[in-house]
C-alpha cells in the first residue's frame, strides 16, 4: 500500500510538438499509443514505448478541441472541435468516417456509454446532447441551465450520468433518459470535474480548489470537503487498485501541479511539481490513467504549457 512520502516519481517522457496549450487527453485499451489534442486544432499520437520519439500529428480541425472519446472496440477517436461539433476519425486509417455540427459554443467533455453505441456531449451553452456514436445522428438534446456544463461522468453500471456546470452545480441524470434525478449546489463556482469512485461515491473538484465527496446511497449528500489545490482543480482520474495498492484519485491544478490521493480516504499522498520531479511549468489541464499491462501505475498529464508527459508511481524498493 502506498502511504504518505512513500510514493517514488519517474516521468517516462516528456512529449512537445503541439503549438498551443494541450487541453484533451485519450487512449484506447490495450493500445500504446495515446493522443493528445490542443488549441491549435491538432491532434497528436504518442507511441508509450518510444518515449524519445516526437509525436505523429494524426488528424487536424480548424478550431480548438477541449475533448477527446475513444470508442471502445474500434480505432474510432472523436474528436470535439469547439464551435462545430463531433469528426469520427479512424486512428488506424488516418480517415475521417462521420461528422456532424451541432452547435455554435464550446464543447468541454465527451463520454461514451458504457456499451459505446451512444456519447453525450457537454456544451458551454448549457446543452446536453446524446448522439449515436457510429453514425454521429443526435437523438436527444436538452438545456441544463444556462452556464456551461464542464465536465461529465458515469457511474460504474452505465446507468447514472453526472454533469458538473460553471454555476456550482452537479446534475445527476438517467443516462438513459437523460431525465434528471438529482440536482444539488456542489461549490462556490464552477465544477470542472466530476468522477465516479470505485468505492461507489462521486468526487468533484471546482474553481474554489476543493475536493468534494457525495454519497449516491444517501441523494448525493456530502460526504467530505478537502482544500486541495491553490487555484482551480481542471481534471480528475483514477487508478483503480491492484494486487500491490490502493484506488488512487488523481488531480489536475491551475497551481501546476498534480495530486495523488487514497481513493477512500481523501488522504493526500505525493504531490508532483516542477521542482522536485520537473513537473509543468503552467497549468495543468488533464490527467489520464493509462490502464496497460505494460505500462503499471502510469497516468499521462496535458499543459498550457504545451507538453504531455507520461508518469509511474512506486513505492520505494
Amino acid at each position: 500500500m502506498f502511504h504518505p512520502g512513500a510514493i517514488e516519481v519517474t516521468r517516462l517522457a516528456h512529449y512537445t510538438g503541439h503549438r498551443d496549450c494541450v487541453y484533451a487527453l485519450a487512449r484506447f485499451p490495450q493500445s500504446p499509443f495515446v493522443y493528445s489534442a490542443s488549441g491549435d486544432g491538432s491532434v497528436a499520437r504518442w507511441d508509450l514505448r518510444e518515449p524519445l520519439l516526437d509525436g505523429v500529428i494524426n488528424a487536424r480541425v480548424s478550431s480548438s478541441v477541449y475533448a477527446l472519446c475513444p470508442l471502445p472496440g474500434t480505432d474510432i477517436l472523436l474528436i470535439a472541435e469547439n464551435f462545430s461539433g463531433l469528426h469520427a476519425v479512424d486512428m488506424k486509417l488516418k480517415k475521417e468516417s462521420a461528422s456532424v455540427k451541432f452547435t455554435e459554443s464550446a464543447i468541454f467533455d465527451v463520454q461514451h456509454s458504457a456499451a459505446g453505441t451512444h456519447i453525450y456531449v457537454a456544451c458551454g451553452d448549457g446543452q446536453l446532447h446524446l448522439i449515436e456514436s457510429l453514425a454521429l445522428r443526435r437523438l436527444q438534446s436538452i438545456q441544463l441551465g444556462k452556464d456551461s456544463i464542464r465536465c461529465l461522468a458515469l457511474d460504474a453500471s452505465g446507468g447514472l450520468l453526472a454533469a458538473g456546470s460553471s454555476d456550482g452545480f452537479i446534475r445527476v441524470l438517467s443516462a438513459q433518459s437523460l431525465k434528471v434525478l438529482y440536482e444539488f449546489r456542489a461549490h462556490d463556482n464552477s465544477v470542472f470535474a466530476v468522477r465516479f469512485l470505485p468505492n461507489g461515491l462521486l468526487v468533484s473538484g471546482s474553481r474554489d480548489a476543493k475536493l468534494k465527496t457525495w454519497d449516491p446511497a444517501k441523494g448525493f449528500s456530502p460526504v467530505q470537503t478537502v482544500p486541495a489545490h491553490l487555484y482551480a482543480i481542471n481534471s480528475l482520474a483514477v487508478l483503480p487498485a491492484s494486487a500491490q495498492r490502493q484506488a488512487l484519485l488523481l488531480s489536475a491544478g491551475m497551481d501546476k501541479t498534480i495530486k495523488v490521493w487514497d481513493a477512500d480516504t481523501l488522504r493526500l499522498l505525493k504531490v508532483i511539481d516542477y521542482a522536485r520531479h520537473g513537473g509543468h511549468t503552467a497549468s495543468v489541464n488533464r490527467v489520464c490513467a493509462i490502464q496497460h499491462p505494460d505500462f503499471p501505475d502510469t497516468f499521462i498529464s496535458c499543459s498550457d504549457d504545451r507538453t504531455v508527459s507520461v508518469w509511474r508511481l512506486k513505492e520505494p524498493a
